[in-house]
């Protein structure tokens, strides 16, 4: 038994709809999930004595609120003990920084991050 041949053109209508649904599903889910972003980031070098298991990708926040991401973390052996961690942190805004702004490797989580 043969399908007629008027139904062929709508279930090829479903079927490429279905398929490029699938592929804008993934890119938005690709999007989202990773933060990805064409905008200028602002990057913020700073440095610590103690990277206390930062890693890269780590949320950064800013009055308690995720602003950006850990871009790099390096051990720098010719500096002095308390900068000896150098982080580049990048942030999806600009942001002012002021004179006594504290910055500080905390415990996001009961697990790390």
């Amino acid at each position: 038994m043969t399908k007629a041949p008027q139904d062929q053109p709508s279930r090829d209508l479903v079927l490429g709809l279905l398929f490029f649904g699938t592929i804008c599903a993934l890119v938005y889910a690709t999007v989202v999930l990773t933060g990805f972003s064409l905008a200028e980031k602002t990057i913020l070098h700073a440095r610590f004595a103690n990277a206390s298991g930062l890693k890269v990708g780590d949320a950064v926040l800013v009055g308690g609120h995720q602003s950006g991401s850990v871009g790099s973390v390096s051990y720098l052996a010719d500096e002095a003990s308390d900068r000896r961690i150098a982080v580049d942190l990048e942030f999806d805004f600009p942001l002012e920084v002021r004179r006594d702004y504290r910055l500080l490797i905390s415990e996001f989580t009961m697990l790390g991050g």
